[in-house]
């Protein structure tokens, strides 16, 4: 029987890098990536081969057949598709560390996707707040008024926050690619 690790890690879709080292780190002692779960946080990896191999993790929101078969061809392997669009690709090197994207304006892209769905998000819950402020003097208690408000604020103020961070990431990869 196969050795199995599970590791729990929250990661933001503004500082890729963090969770793409972690994850080679994680290869480079022999722990390899094959499941993740639990709304991508919970993380299981295989004991293999102690091997040098690039994660990459990219958005897109309805990829196509040849999406997929441009990673292919050029070797990547599909390790995860996730929620909302999300998916982590691996590709074993040795010398020079392989990027799915070349150039800062594809990477700022695919966070200005991330930013329209996370908008959507926000703007559902914040419709659905003014609903129950119009529809609040229906409701048979008020406690249940303050109650669903209350879960909506709860989900809109990280939706913002996840906003804000998304700006800011594509903004310094915006003045990143000015200097180069």
């Amino acid at each position: 029987m196969r050795e199995v690790k599970t590791a729990w890690r929250l990661w933001w879709e503004w500082n890729p890098e963090r969770i793409e080292n972690w994850l080679e780190e994680m290869a480079r002692e022999g722990w390899l990536l094959f499941q993740v779960d639990f709304a991508s946080l919970r993380f299981k990896f295989i004991r293999g081969e102690a091997n040098q191999i690039r994660y990459s993790t990219d958005y897109q929101e309805n990829p196509g057949d040849d999406y997929f078969k441009l990673f292919k061809d050029d070797g990547w392997e599909l390790v995860w598709s996730g929620i909302f669009g999300w998916y982590i690709w691996r590709k074993p090197f040795s010398g020079e560390r392989p990027n799915i994207y070349t150039d800062k304006e594809t990477i700022i892209n695919r966070t200005k996707r991330s930013i329209r769905v996370t908008w959507t998000l926000l703007l559902f819950n914040i419709l659905l707040l003014l609903l129950i402020f119009v529809l609040g003097p229906g409701l048979n208690k008020i406690e249940e008024a303050i109650g669903l408000t209350a879960t909506l604020l709860l989900a809109i103020i990280p939706l913002v926050f996840i906003i804000v961070q998304l700006i800011r990431y594509n903004r310094s990869l915006s003045r990143d690619r000015i200097r180069e």
